[in-house]
């Protein structure tokens, strides 16, 4: 049985063979054996997803991102794809089998309640195997010696699906990627450190400071918080565009178990690598300006919202781009009827909702109206909840996608305003009591 099945592992990835084709600056795509070309969306599928949003290996200069981000070499993405995800799957494959092992016993334990007639004298009664309930021995109860198999039955097969959703859970959040792709070299910032921290609970991760050539010492810095797949290295394009529009040091790192990084991300362990990021930039670098604001990018946002909850006394401003109102939010939107039980013993809940009620720091939101993995109306939502701070702005982008926001036009003006306005009549006052 286990044999005929594991055709069925490989089925996805019949999603990686695609011909592409390039028609006015959209990428679009076909089945190998199609005839049809469709334009590429966001897709909810692991290989897909990493499909549509793979940008290419190198790149050579700022005016390529806005026309040619899209269009990598097929071979690439195939050999990317499967690079991303067959570790992933080899760790999922070993939880079902975990996971059916533990019910399969729970399921011997628990069928032989009470014992059937003419076997009280077997050494163990209560390890029964299941075939004694359809054998010809007479029992006192037929008809609930059935039911009772059948509802044994549901409950094993019940449990298994939780436990094995409960077991691989961060797997299907977080989809880390160890390639690094580029430093900060290949877009001409030779101007910066190599960073890395100890977490509270001894992890270490790495990343980069980018500094300002000119006068860093009084240049804001912003703290970069990624998305939930790949690493910070696939977010030096979005990081050349700020340090050059907004004048700031960038401090972007990945989390743990991201890019070179070892450990397994979860909720607490990002809280962890968040803090120990911000304490490197309040305790370790005495010379940069006190004047420091946050950055996140939907999960990145859940955790900005988190670091700023607890160090808003040291913050200036914070920044969220497409991200939601809770983890359990976005469970009950995909899957509404597993999301019931699994909220429950969810080790991820990403309360963003309760936390920015108690942000007092000036907050902009970034949303795009075509967002099809986050629903924009979340973070209206959390515009419409932050009645704590002490200045807010929305800003919606009518074409704007999950991971195109950024390149829509009025992006880098809505940061330059808000910064403008909240953040730099502040900094020479933060610059001279460093």
């Amino acid at each position: 049985m286990w044999t005929l099945s594991y055709p069925l592992l490989f089925i996805p990835s019949c999603s990686v063979v695609w011909k592409y084709s390039i028609r006015n600056n959209r990428l679009y795509r076909k089945p190998l054996f199609g005839s049809r070309y469709e334009v590429t969306k966001q897709s909810h599928s692991i290989l897909t997803k990493a499909i549509s949003t793979c940008p290419p290996k190198r790149t050579w200069g700022f005016q390529w991102l806005w026309k040619r981000e899209e269009n990598p070499k097929t071979t690439e993405h195939q050999r990317y794809c499967l690079r991303w995800t067959w570790p992933i799957v080899k760790v999922i494959i070993r939880k079902c089998i975990l996971s059916a092992v533990i019910c399969t016993l729970f399921m011997c334990l628990l069928c032989p309640f009470g014992s059937l007639r003419n076997n009280v004298s077997l050494p163990y009664s209560r390890m029964v195997s299941l075939a004694t309930y359809s054998s010809s021995v007479p029992v006192s109860n037929p008809l609930w010696i059935r039911v009772r198999l059948v509802a044994t039955w549901m409950v094993g097969v019940l449990g298994f699906l939780f436990l094995f959703l409960y077991m691989i859970q961060d797997y299907l959040i977080y989809k880390p990627c160890k390639e690094l792709r580029g430093n900060p070299e290949d877009f001409g910032l030779s101007f910066y450190d190599n960073v890395s921290l100890k977490t509270k609970d001894g992890q270490t991760i790495h990343g980069w400071l980018m500094k300002q050539h000119d006068d860093y010492e009084n240049a804001p810095t912003m703290i970069y918080f990624h998305g939930a797949d790949k690493n910070h290295s696939f977010r030096l394009v979005k990081a050349f565009g700020y340090y050059v529009t907004m004048r700031c040091n960038i401090l972007l790192m990945s989390y743990r178990g991201f890019g070179p990084n070892e450990g397994q991300p979860t909720e607490t362990g990002l809280c962890l690598d968040a803090e120990a990021m911000m304490e490197y930039l309040l305790h370790n670098r005495k010379d940069l300006c006190r004047s420091f604001f946050l950055y996140g990018e939907s999960l990145g946002g859940a955790v900005a919202i988190y670091l700023a909850e607890k160090f808003q006394n040291d913050l200036n401003g914070l920044i969220i781009e497409n991200t939601f109102t809770s983890l359990i939010d976005m469970m009950e939107m995909a899957h509404p009827i597993m999301a019931t039980p699994l909220k429950w013993f969810s080790q991820n809940k990403w309360p963003s909702l309760q936390r920015i009620r108690k942000i007092r720091i000036p907050i902009l939101f970034l949303s795009g109206l075509r967002d099809g993995f986050v629903p924009p109306k979340m973070m209206k939502k959390l515009y419409e909840e932050a009645n704590s701070t002490s200045f807010k702005k929305f800003v919606s982008f009518v074409h704007g996608t999950h991971n195109r926001t950024w390149i829509m036009e009025g992006y880098y003006e809505a940061w330059k305003e808000f910064i403008d306005l909240i953040f730099l009549p502040k900094t020479n006052v933060n610059c001279q009591q460093k």
